[in-house]
């Protein structure tokens, strides 16, 4: 049974080595590893469903243990028999992660923690000499298509692993990896360090887990935006140490691909933007996250969202109620986002507004919303209101929840310098009346923003030795525990959607 599997590798990993081929260490897993190939495969009998019920209860175990048994059996033979390799066991833990893997109830189960294991294993698999060697019948013993049949099937297993796992996961073992890999990259590497060759292939991953991504109907629906963005900012504090000016690039554009993909599917970066605020990663101490941000928007035709309007995190400071001058300031901020309201003329732009109206007017419950939307149009005010998800509520006259009171001096004060904002912007909008007339149409955005040039992904693209997209130095990295806590409650939440696998083509290759 699956206890009994997990125990016998346990009972292998303790072995002394050399060990021969037919050590009954190694042929008891080999047993264990046909009857769990068989029970996914549903030609394993009564026990089918136990050992399946099993795997889904413990995913993770049995990949970091199948991992761990995969750099084992490259080390545990005798160097005079196939190079120190126990080929046979390597093609049969191959396979059964295969088999698992194509499994979808069991391959949503797959964490970061117990990926990043499995594909560290696996791309040093495909590095070694000893599978790579070509042109030659037999190396240390291994004949040519031995060697062919393992890099096939090692290759299958990695790209199937990084496709078939929750996208998040996949993506956050993937940078984690390719800070682990590109720290150690010499600084005078040419390129052929097999550290450099690693990264690589972490690179090949990244763009193979983006691809299958994108391409569902609904791209990064479930994705885990804040554990994805604190490994975000893991990678970037990597890259601020690294030596190899080269290897820092790669690590940024590693972060511009998926952050470009990100905001390519969801039209805006205003998720992303949002996520940065609740991670308390900001524009003052992550300025690099949000200059790789604002540069994805313009590869993508669109137009900076943090240079649009006050972000949520600035809209948030400065809205701690509506005291004194600060109510005077407030409504300033809220001008501007009715000035983005009345420029808003498509899709994305009306969805850019509506996030950061909404992000407002729930970071500040003290504003007389309705007071402040009195000297609008009827169209313009219903617009509004439906922003805010209230279509069709009556504004009444301002002291209308006052009595007979006259406004106080202060809400008069505030009424003014936001009527006084309107008149400029009225003066400076010639195009708001056509503006009012659609601004009924639906918010709904369309997907992935057809006609949008694609971002380029090109690891050869060079960023200055620092990271940063304009030459200013990365900020210093604070690891705060709240940015910890996220990621580790993260890491042990179970996926909450299902996704379609497709089995990858056995040509692609990573090595």
């Amino acid at each position: 049974d699956f206890a009994n599997a997990m125990s016998r590798i346990d009972t292998l990993l303790l072995q002394s080595i050399p060990m021969a081929v037919d050590h009954p260490a190694i042929t008891s897993v080999e047993e264990s590893l046909r009857t769990i190939h068989a029970a996914v495969s549903g030609k394993g009998g009564e026990n089918s469903s136990v050992i399946k019920s099993d795997l889904i209860g413990q995913t993770p175990l049995f990949f970091s243990q199948m991992s761990r048994a995969l750099g084992f059996a490259c080390r545990c033979g005798n160097k005079d028999e196939e190079g120190g390799m126990c080929t046979g066991l390597i093609s049969l833990l191959l396979a059964t992660l295969m088999q698992v893997l194509k499994d979808g109830e069991l391959a949503k189960q797959i964490n970061d923690l117990c990926l990043e294991t499995l594909v560290e294993e696996g791309a040093n698999l495909l590095l070694d000499p000893r599978i790579t060697t070509v042109g030659i019948d037999s190396v240390d013993g291994i004949d040519q298509k031995t060697r062919e049949q393992i890099q096939r099937a090692t290759n299958k297993v990695a790209i199937m692993a990084v496709i078939s796992a929750p996208t998040h996961e996949s993506v956050i073992a993937l940078m984690s990896l390719q800070g682990k890999f590109c720290s150690r990259i010499p600084t005078d590497d040419d390129g052929t360090d097999k550290n450099a060759r690693l990264a690589k292939i972490m690179t090949k991953l990244m763009a193979r887990a983006i691809k299958s991504e994108s391409s569902k109907a609904t791209p990064f629906d479930g994705f885990d935006m804040e554990a994805f963005l604190c490994a975000v900012a893991d990678l970037v504090k990597a890259a601020r140490d690294m030596k190899n000016p080269q290897a820092a690039s790669s690590c940024h554009m590693m972060l511009k691909s998926i952050i470009t993909s990100i905001i390519k599917a969801d039209g805006s970066a205003a998720a992303i933007q949002n996520s940065l605020v609740d991670c308390d990663l900001t524009k003052q101490n992550e300025p690099l996250i949000w200059e790789l941000v604002a540069s994805c928007e313009t590869e993508l035709g669109l137009t900076p969202l943090a240079s649009i309007s006050p972000s949520p995190g600035e809209i948030r400071s400065a809205c701690d109620g509506d005291k004194t001058s600060a109510g005077s300031d407030n409504v300033k901020l809220f001008g501007e986002l009715i000035a983005e309201g009345a420029g808003a003329t498509d899709a994305v732009s009306k969805q850019q507004f509506k996030s950061r109206l909404v992000a407002f007017v729930s970071s500040h419950p003290n504003l007389d919303v309705d007071a402040h939307l009195v000297p609008l149009s009827d169209h313009f005010r219903s617009f509004i209101l439906e922003c805010l998800g209230r279509p069709g509520d009556d504004i009444r006259p301002l002291n209308h929840n006052r009595g007979t009171e006259a406004p106080s001096a202060s809400t008069s004060s505030n009424h003014q310098v936001f009527k006084d904002r309107l008149d400029q912007i009225k003066a400076n909008l010639q195009t708001t009346e056509d503006f009012v007339a659609s601004s009924s149409s639906s918010l709904t955005i369309t997907s992935a923003a057809a006609g949008i040039p694609a971002a380029s992904q090109s690891s050869d693209s060079a960023f200055t030795s620092g990271g940063s997209t304009s030459g200013a130095p990365v900020a210093s990295y604070s690891s705060s525990s709240t940015l910890r806590a996220r990621l580790a409650a993260s890491r042990t939440a179970t996926a909450s959607s299902g996704v379609v696998r497709s089995e990858s083509n056995s040509s692609e290759t990573v090595g």
